[in-house]
């Protein structure tokens, strides 16, 4: 990892302040690479997403791929620039670089219970040398001032050993032992902390398990989707922890991939599977799906949560396919049945809540 910088400055537009009691503010970042003139950093939104206005939120020309929040820190993973946090209990504060400068930060998992304890997945696949690295995962033990690399057997033997990416980090909230993690085409458990890592799935042939999501009444049950190798979705589960998995993969044509899943948080079996095209439902654990929405440019739908007070309420962001589509918020308050949006201009799609 490169050596952790002292400061680096940014241009942060804090329009309106967050109001976290009784409501909830929900963020929408940048999915892709960009160029910095397309590049928009963080935007949010408070209340009801889809009604609501943008305001810039920070970060400006960079391109943020991952977040994560606790009560008092929004956490920031980009494309290249680092790690960062902000202090949302402070008006006006100012986002503080952490480390992972010119490093693709893929992910980023903290335990509501333990918020002191963050984890990054890099996306890093490469042969590995006589030093061990490159590494692919951090923990910090004290809010991200410093990390050590807990990658231990993620990964792979191709004609050489390699290391494989992290495209994402799960745990089981209030549990700081189990963690789960995912890469191009396998899935990795940690019962350890992240101190060492055991290979519980492999595809053998993939272009990435993108989301992985634990079933908030019952930790045995895990999702996972990504896309295989022939560009069709990939959607999987397992009941027993991770020790066998079950494909669940609808069949619906022009869904090349699945990038985001939520599952309910009140009843388990109603999961929403976010692909590119459309959005997809199933209310029986799986074994069938519907399409309750598909936005007519074939977005990439890369952000989604429930609000787990009104689980009801979904909220998804339109990552644009292609050029001159704007990004679009979505969100419905029936369950999917009915939906309205809240536009922009910027090229974003991925949301994240802070309650």
């Amino acid at each position: 990892m490169k050596q952790i910088k002292n400061k680096k400055t940014l241009m942060v537009l804090l329009i309106i302040s967050i109001v976290l009691i009784g409501n909830y503010t929900v963020i929408a970042f940048d999915p892709f690479k960009l160029t910095h003139d397309d590049v928009n950093g963080i935007e949010k939104v408070i209340n009801e997403a889809w009604s609501g206005e943008l305001t810039q939120f920070g970060l400006s020309n960079t391109s943020v791929i991952s977040l994560a929040t606790t009560e008092r820190y929004l956490y920031a993973g980009t494309w290249g620039d680092g790690v960062f946090r902000k202090d949302v209990t402070v008006e006006d504060s100012e986002w503080e670089y952490l480390g992972f400068d010119g490093e693709i930060v893929k992910s980023i998992y903290i335990d509501p219970a333990f918020p002191q304890t963050v984890y990054v997945g890099l996306s890093v696949c490469e042969e590995i040398n006589e030093h061990g690295e490159p590494h692919s995962l951090y923990r910090s033990v004290d809010g991200g001032q410093n990390w050590v690399f807990c990658d231990q057997n993620i990964v792979y033997s191709y004609d050489t050993l390699c290391r494989l990416p992290v495209l994402c980090i799960d745990g089981i909230p209030g549990d700081p032992w189990t963690l789960y993690a995912t890469s191009s085409a396998h899935v990795f458990k940690s019962t350890n902390q992240g101190l060492s890592w055991s290979l519980i799935y492999d595809q053998y042939d993939g272009a990435g398990l993108h989301d992985l999501k634990i079933d908030p009444s019952n930790p045995q049950c895990i999702w996972a989707a990504g896309e295989g190798s022939i560009e069709w979705p990939t959607i999987i589960k397992s009941t027993d922890g991770g020790q066998t998995w079950t494909s669940v993969t609808p069949d619906f044509d022009g869904c090349n991939a699945c990038y985001s899943i939520v599952i309910g948080p009140q009843n388990s079996d109603i999961v929403y599977a976010g692909t590119e095209g459309c959005l997809l439902k199933t209310v029986n654990g799986g074994a069938d799906w519907s399409n309750v929405f598909s936005p007519g440019s074939y977005p990439y739908i890369k952000g989604m949560v429930l609000d787990p007070s009104r689980p009801n309420h979904i909220i998804f962001g339109e990552s644009p396919n292609g050029e001159n589509f704007p990004f679009k918020l979505w969100g419905s308050g029936n369950s999917g049945q009915t939906w309205n949006s809240c536009m922009n201009g910027i090229k974003m799609g991925i949301i994240s809540m802070l309650l």
